[in-house]
Protein backbone atom coordinates (compact mmCIF):
# COMPACT_ATOMS: atom_id res chain seq x y z
CA UNK A 1 0.00 0.00 0.00
CA UNK A 2 0.94 3.76 -0.90
CA UNK A 3 0.29 6.51 1.08
CA UNK A 4 0.84 9.26 -0.87
CA UNK A 5 1.75 13.57 0.43
CA UNK A 6 0.64 15.39 -2.41
CA UNK A 7 3.18 17.68 -1.79
CA UNK A 8 5.57 15.33 -3.40
CA UNK A 9 7.95 15.73 -0.33
CA UNK A 10 7.32 12.48 1.66
CA UNK A 11 5.69 9.03 0.91
CA UNK A 12 5.41 6.18 3.77
CA UNK A 13 5.18 2.80 1.30
CA UNK A 14 4.54 -0.30 3.15
CA UNK A 15 6.55 -3.07 0.93
CA UNK A 16 10.09 -5.15 2.20
CA UNK A 17 11.52 -2.64 -0.35
CA UNK A 18 11.10 0.91 1.95
CA UNK A 19 11.09 -0.69 4.90
CA UNK A 20 7.79 0.81 6.28
CA UNK A 21 9.63 3.98 6.56
CA UNK A 22 8.66 7.64 5.50
CA UNK A 23 11.26 8.55 2.77
CA UNK A 24 11.57 11.46 0.64
CA UNK A 25 10.75 11.45 -3.02
CA UNK A 26 14.20 11.91 -4.03
CA UNK A 27 15.58 9.28 -1.82
CA UNK A 28 13.30 7.03 -4.22
CA UNK A 29 14.86 8.24 -7.09
CA UNK A 30 18.02 8.13 -6.09
CA UNK A 31 17.24 3.77 -5.26
CA UNK A 32 15.39 3.75 -8.98
CA UNK A 33 18.14 5.38 -10.58
CA UNK A 34 20.97 3.40 -8.35
CA UNK A 35 19.42 -0.02 -9.29
CA UNK A 36 19.05 1.33 -13.57
CA UNK A 37 22.94 1.34 -12.59
CA UNK A 38 23.31 -1.83 -11.05
CA UNK A 39 21.52 -3.51 -14.04
CA UNK A 40 24.01 -1.50 -16.49
CA UNK A 41 26.85 -2.42 -14.67
CA UNK A 42 25.50 -6.16 -14.13
CA UNK A 43 25.23 -6.40 -18.00
CA UNK A 44 27.39 -8.79 -20.10
CA UNK A 45 28.14 -9.54 -23.67
CA UNK A 46 27.86 -13.04 -24.47
CA UNK A 47 30.33 -14.22 -27.65
CA UNK A 48 28.77 -17.56 -28.33
CA UNK A 49 24.93 -15.69 -28.75
CA UNK A 50 26.42 -12.51 -29.87
CA UNK A 51 23.71 -10.86 -27.56
CA UNK A 52 24.14 -8.56 -24.17
CA UNK A 53 22.32 -10.87 -21.36
CA UNK A 54 21.73 -9.87 -17.37
CA UNK A 55 23.50 -12.39 -14.81
CA UNK A 56 20.34 -14.73 -15.02
CA UNK A 57 20.92 -15.33 -18.63
CA UNK A 58 18.27 -13.21 -19.57
CA UNK A 59 18.73 -11.01 -22.58
CA UNK A 60 18.81 -7.01 -21.97
CA UNK A 61 18.20 -6.42 -25.18
CA UNK A 62 14.30 -6.74 -24.45
CA UNK A 63 12.33 -4.34 -22.97
CA UNK A 64 9.98 -6.66 -20.68
CA UNK A 65 12.75 -8.58 -19.32
CA UNK A 66 14.03 -5.46 -17.30
CA UNK A 67 10.60 -4.03 -16.63
CA UNK A 68 10.45 -7.43 -15.03
CA UNK A 69 13.16 -7.20 -13.02
CA UNK A 70 12.36 -3.86 -11.94
CA UNK A 71 8.68 -4.42 -11.04
CA UNK A 72 9.49 -7.32 -9.00
CA UNK A 73 12.28 -5.54 -7.06
CA UNK A 74 10.19 -2.66 -6.46
CA UNK A 75 7.04 -4.59 -6.20
CA UNK A 76 5.50 -2.26 -9.00
CA UNK A 77 3.55 -3.19 -12.46
CA UNK A 78 5.02 -3.74 -15.44
CA UNK A 79 2.89 -1.73 -18.33
CA UNK A 80 3.24 -1.71 -21.99
CA UNK A 81 1.40 -1.10 -25.34
CA UNK A 82 0.92 -2.22 -28.95
CA UNK A 83 2.55 0.63 -31.36
CA UNK A 84 -0.45 0.11 -33.44
CA UNK A 85 -2.91 0.98 -30.47
CA UNK A 86 -1.07 3.83 -29.43
CA UNK A 87 0.27 5.63 -32.50
CA UNK A 88 1.04 8.83 -30.43
CA UNK A 89 3.83 7.27 -28.56
CA UNK A 90 7.31 7.90 -29.34
CA UNK A 91 8.71 5.14 -28.86
CA UNK A 92 6.53 3.57 -31.66
CA UNK A 93 6.64 1.71 -34.90
CA UNK A 94 10.07 2.70 -35.99
CA UNK A 95 11.93 0.90 -32.87
CA UNK A 96 9.41 -2.22 -32.38
CA UNK A 97 5.93 -3.22 -32.62
CA UNK A 98 5.23 -2.83 -28.97
CA UNK A 99 6.81 -1.61 -25.77
CA UNK A 100 6.99 -2.83 -21.93
CA UNK A 101 8.47 -0.44 -18.82
CA UNK A 102 8.01 -0.66 -15.33
CA UNK A 103 5.43 1.44 -13.21
CA UNK A 104 6.17 1.72 -9.98
CA UNK A 105 3.97 2.80 -6.83
CA UNK A 106 1.73 4.23 -9.61
CA UNK A 107 4.04 6.93 -9.70
CA UNK A 108 7.54 6.25 -11.69
CA UNK A 109 7.43 5.09 -14.65
CA UNK A 110 11.46 3.46 -14.76
CA UNK A 111 12.46 2.08 -18.68
CA UNK A 112 16.34 1.29 -18.70
CA UNK A 113 15.19 -0.14 -22.36
CA UNK A 114 14.76 3.26 -23.42
CA UNK A 115 17.35 4.49 -21.78
CA UNK A 116 20.41 2.22 -21.71
CA UNK A 117 19.76 -0.09 -24.99
CA UNK A 118 17.76 2.41 -27.52
CA UNK A 119 18.87 6.02 -25.60
CA UNK A 120 15.25 6.76 -27.01
CA UNK A 121 15.11 8.27 -22.79
CA UNK A 122 17.77 10.71 -21.57
CA UNK A 123 16.71 9.56 -18.07
CA UNK A 124 15.78 5.83 -16.77
CA UNK A 125 12.97 7.30 -14.41
CA UNK A 126 10.02 9.61 -14.86
CA UNK A 127 8.43 10.55 -11.93
CA UNK A 128 4.45 11.31 -12.89
CA UNK A 129 3.99 13.68 -10.24
CA UNK A 130 5.79 16.35 -11.84
CA UNK A 131 3.76 17.99 -14.57
CA UNK A 132 7.35 18.20 -17.05
CA UNK A 133 8.03 14.61 -16.44
CA UNK A 134 4.49 13.76 -17.08
CA UNK A 135 4.27 15.33 -20.55
CA UNK A 136 7.66 13.43 -21.09
CA UNK A 137 6.17 10.14 -20.72
CA UNK A 138 2.64 11.20 -22.44
CA UNK A 139 5.76 12.21 -25.64
CA UNK A 140 7.32 8.61 -25.04
CA UNK A 141 4.77 6.26 -24.08
CA UNK A 142 1.65 8.38 -25.80
CA UNK A 143 -1.92 7.96 -23.83
CA UNK A 144 -2.01 6.35 -20.72
CA UNK A 145 -5.30 4.97 -21.36
CA UNK A 146 -3.20 3.04 -24.38
CA UNK A 147 -1.14 1.22 -21.40
CA UNK A 148 -2.43 -2.37 -20.57
CA UNK A 149 -1.11 -4.45 -17.61
CA UNK A 150 1.32 -7.06 -18.75
CA UNK A 151 2.22 -8.50 -15.25
CA UNK A 152 1.73 -7.34 -11.65
CA UNK A 153 3.82 -7.56 -8.78
CA UNK A 154 2.49 -4.92 -6.07
CA UNK A 155 0.72 -7.00 -3.24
Amino acid sequence: MTYHDYSGKVFCMRNRYFQNRRITSQEIRNRLEHFVADLIASEHYDDEEGAYKFPDGSYSSFCTVSAILIAKRFHGKVLGYQVRNNPTAFIGEQYCEGHDFALIHSRWIVDYWAYQVSHLSTQPVIDLNLSTERKLAVQLYGNPRCWEMVVNYEG
